[in-house]
């Protein structure tokens, strides 16, 4: 993939209307290096651009904080704990949350195995229970396997952000876009980090060099044929309909965000793509445009393997 190709893609693409940046990143694993774009919207044309900007990851929290217990701790993932990461413990999946008394009302759902449901509250469970169980901070423990781009939103520099939307009349700019992270106030593990492009990719890196990422989820894959989730972390499941595009392999994992963020890791070709942008900016309910985007460009870096 050269940055050529790529601009030229993207150049007089529609996403352009939709976003105020988008960054894209293809990692190749096996030679521990990575390519990093970014764009800006001009003119309703997306041209590069030269500075870094820090994106809202969103749901991509997950796997960057209770997507790492299956490799710092693996010793508590009991029944319990193991439904709470895959989306199957039952609890409900999103609600408005108090700063007040969060914690003692995602502790009193009862954990009962059930169908896959992806759920933000058991997301926030799951990080009550690792540091319950463990006397340990989850983020503080995670943060050393990350990147020093990859930070909470509270601390992240909003002179480098884009707008993911409007709360109260206002723009969100370098605040946090999710309603539960953001009346809460505090680390939590379903949504809250911000990070660059860059930072996203050495932290994905980091991942392969400490635990073997891709080697980890395509044994894991192969051996227990799990159903959507391996731990927070999500699977192509549907190589037709998936947003990682249809040519990677059945060992690809990842994990979307709401803000218009995404990576995956094709575990097989040892590759991965992170698309960052700010695809919330004027709502929610048009991402048409970033999701054929996120297609295409996929495609593209698989098929080079």
């Amino acid at each position: 993939m050269t940055g050529e190709k790529l601009q030229k893609y993207l150049l007089n693409h529609p996403l352009a209307g939709d976003v105020d940046g988008i960054s894209v990143g293809f990692i190749d694993f096996s030679n521990n290096n990575f390519e990093a774009f970014s764009f800006i919207s001009s003119n309703e044309k997306l041209i590069s651009s030269e500075t870094e900007y820090f994106y809202d990851l969103a749901s991509v929290t997950k796997p960057l904080t209770i997507g790492l217990i299956q490799f710092i701790e693996p010793d508590i993932l009991n029944k319990n704990n193991t439904l709470l990461l895959n989306h199957q413990s039952g609890i409900p999946s999103w609600g408005l949350l108090a700063r007040s008394n969060y914690r003692e009302q995602i502790m009193s759902y009862e954990i009962k195995k059930n169908s896959t449901l992806y759920s933000d509250f058991g997301a926030i469970r799951a990080q009550l229970e690792f540091e319950n169980q463990t006397n340990k901070n989850l983020y503080e423990e995670c943060a050393k396997y990350w990147d020093e781009e990859v930070c909470h939103w509270s601390v992240v520099d909003k002179s480098r952000c884009f707008k993911t939307g409007e709360r109260s009349y206002k723009p969100i700019v370098g605040d946090v876009h999710d309603p539960n992270a953001w009346a809460i106030k505090e680390k939590v593990s379903h949504a809250g980090l911000f990070s660059t492009l860059n930072g996203l990719c050495r932290t994905l890196l980091n991942l392969e060099k400490n635990f073997s990422l891709t080697s980890y989820f395509k044994d894991k894959i192969k051996k227990e044929m799990p159903e959507r989730f391996i731990n927070a972390w999500d699977r192509v499941i549907e190589k037709s309909s998936t947003f990682a595009g249809s040519s990677c392999s059945d060992y690809t994992v990842g994990h979307l965000g709401f803000t218009g963020t995404s990576f995956w890791v094709d575990c097989e070709a040892r590759k991965g793509v992170v698309i960052l942008s700010n695809c919330t900016r004027d709502g929610w309910y048009n991402k048409n445009n970033l999701n054929q985007v996120r297609r295409a460009l996929g495609n593209l870096y698989w098929e080079t393997r």
